[in-house]
């Protein structure tokens, strides 16, 4: 094995984790409440000790939080599957990739723009797309990764991403007090998201490394590491509380700051989680986490078109509110099963053309007594 728990194995075939399914829906679905909350804060105009609820899920939901889970998420998911093997195909890989996330990516695009809404703006020193913006990030990480990959094999995780700490700080002290993540174009975007991603990389190597523990204190860093990974992300939403860190640092540095601790707690959850009747729902949801997170800002235009005069349905009642969840889980049903599990497929099948996975060593014959 080498360093960084690289088994040597080309062969081999990779484990899934269906808590990780779990937690992109529930990143995926948290992005989704933010959006809610900021679209339609009039849904809670109760004031209490000076506080507007009007800002209600605002000040408990981080929606760019969430962002920053599915960047630890996403680098375990790229990285754990090329630790069973010894040599990485960048070309097989870059294409799996591509057509995974490509074909579903330009169908939400021209949806977009049928709909008159700016889901993509590529533009990689200007300002970020106003959206999808993380996709962009993604496929530049997607890209880095056959160059990164060598280093990571060489060195670890670790090093490598504590040294793209190194030009994300150059990128971050020229926006101190930036209140977004997106502030300064894809590239820059990408650059100061890298070592949140490299982050889930770490922990891909820490569990083919460290694998899972048995016994009675297996099941206390649960709920110590839900409450506290709930705990960060309202700090981080709500202006109100950290208004302080916030002039000082701004939110992207606060984000960066976070990702070792999601790093943490999705480790925590890959170690010790067992799922019940409920994990594996929320497990057999988040393989549509991806259309989800695409889908819902176009779902909820949708629902706002088709229900605008309905009485009961008025914009920023909680009926309304609700119906655009439902109705945005439904159309997200529907678009995993004709668009995106087939684009993985497609992508699968075009990886093994390229790539043909060898077969496992024959097992040496007993002889004869």
């Amino acid at each position: 094995m080498d360093r960084g728990g690289m088994r040597k194995s080309s062969w081999a075939k990779p484990v899934r984790f269906e808590i990780v399914d779990g937690l992109r829906f529930v990143s995926a679905f948290w992005v989704l409440l933010f959006h809610l909350a900021n679209n339609h804060a009039e849904a809670f105009p109760v004031p209490w000790r000076g506080v507007d609820l009007g800002l209600g899920l605002q000040l408990v939901i981080s929606g760019q939080m969430a962002v920053i889970a599915f960047f630890v998420i996403s680098g375990f998911c790229i990285h754990y599957p090329t630790l069973m093997s010894s040599q990485l195909d960048a070309g097989a890989f870059l294409v799996r990739r591509y057509v995974r996330i490509g074909i579903p990516l330009l169908f939400v695009i021209a949806c977009g723009a049928a709909f008159h809404i700016e889901t993509w703006r590529l533009n990689l020193w200007g300002p970020s797309s106003p959206l999808l913006w993380t996709i962009v990030c993604e496929l530049l990480f997607y890209t880095a990764y056959p160059l990164l990959w060598p280093l990571m094999r060489r060195f670890g995780a670790l090093p490598v991403a504590l040294g793209s700490l190194i030009p994300c700080a150059f990128v971050l002290a020229g926006s101190r007090t930036a209140h977004v993540f997106q502030y300064r174009g894809d590239l820059l975007t990408a650059c100061v998201g890298l070592p949140c991603w490299l982050a889930g990389t770490w922990v891909a190597e820490r569990i083919a490394r460290d694998g899972q523990p048995t016994g009675a204190l297996a099941r206390w860093p649960i709920p110590l590491g839900r409450v506290g990974i709930f705990a960060v992300n309202v700090l981080l939403a709500s202006h109100h509380w950290v208004q302080a860190p916030h002039d000082l640092l701004g939110i992207p540095s606060l984000l960066v700051l976070s990702s070792p601790l999601i790093a943490l707690w999705l480790w925590n959850e890959l170690r010790y989680a067992r799922l019940g009747r409920w994990g594996h729902l929320l497990a057999r949801m988040g393989a549509a986490g991806y259309s989800l997170y695409l889908l819902h800002p176009i779902a909820q235009q949708i629902w706002k078109e088709q229900t605008f005069g309905i009485a009961f349905l008025a914009p920023h009642s909680w009926p309304y509110l609700l119906g655009s969840v439902g109705f945005t889980l439904g159309l997200t049903w529907v678009f995993y099963h004709v668009l995106e599990r087939p684009s993985v497929r497609l992508g699968r099948w075009i990886y093994r053309r390229m790539h043909p996975i060898a077969a496992p060593p024959p097992r040496p014959r007993r002889s004869a007594a």
